[in-house]
């Protein structure tokens, strides 16, 4: 049998190579765990099972090392690079062709191994889908007529549903329908005045411009999302020649 490919970790943007950091890998890969909750009635033989409809996070931990070379210890800047505030994107090499979404926590032992190299478990809290490179290319769409619906077919190749990222230009007083399965009815209202880029977030569930949150303008609906397999897009607005842009953020669970 073959010697596994060494682990190079991109988190954060930031390579472990980068920081002097080496990756053993992972002494095992964890999938998500389905959220069902059973339900056991007294003097009935076996439980009830609610199926939630969704996956729930999971941690994954990889054994990392550093070597002290020259004189110069790695360990500090190996320390600032791991702890980051927030969800992160973290990349393995061994699959180029998705991400992940990740926490890390902190909380862990070095230990020495020999004198001048260390050796850590670190554990990563991740959402539970990999998100696909793919899913990161932008679709425009243009809508050259006021008051008609733009449509458009698009494959969702992943294995789970998506939930996109869709900007368009909102004018204040105009309406705007986002529909991909369900539909999103937004009015161009609030604290704004003239036209501003407006971002429909599925997956927060949140329409944004900037660091404003502008789900007043929401009239009715819900957020739109791509199925499995085919998908037809519907966009409308009472403004000609605008042109919005979709992040898919295709995913599957591996």
């Amino acid at each position: 049998m073959g010697m596994r490919p060494e682990t190079v970790l991109t988190w954060g943007g930031v390579s472990s190579a980068t920081v002097g950091c080496r990756v053993e890998g992972y002494p095992q890969r964890n999938i998500a765990q389905r959220a069902v909750e059973t339900i056991v009635i007294p003097g009935r033989s076996g439980s009830l099972a609610i199926d939630n409809d969704y996956y729930l996070n999971y941690t994954q931990q990889y054994t990392i090392y550093w070597v002290i070379q020259n004189g110069v210890d790695p360990t500090a800047k190996i320390m600032a690079w791991l702890h980051k505030s927030g969800y992160q994107k973290l990349v393995d090499s061994l699959h180029p062709n998705h991400y992940r979404m990740a926490l890390f926590k902190g909380g862990f032992t070095v230990e020495s191994v020999g004198d001048q190299m260390f050796r850590a478990n670190v554990t990563f809290d991740c959402k539970p889908q990999w998100y696909r490179v793919d899913g990161d290319t932008t679709i425009s769409i243009d809508i050259p007529t006021a008051s008609t619906y733009t449509s458009l077919y698009i494959t969702n190749p992943g294995n789970l549903p998506a939930y996109p990222l869709i900007s368009i230009p909102v004018t204040r007083g105009e309406s705007y329908r986002l529909l991909i399965n369900n539909t999103l009815y937004i009015t161009g209202q609030g604290n704004f005045y003239g036209t501003l880029k407006m971002t429909c977030d599925s997956d927060r569930r949140q329409l944004y411009s900037g660091s404003s949150i502008l789900n007043n303008c929401i009239t009715s609906g819900d957020f739109p999302y791509f199925k499995l397999g085919q998908n037809r897009i519907r966009l409308y607005s009472t403004v000609a020649g605008i042109t919005a842009t979709i992040t898919p953020r295709w995913c599957d669970l591996l």
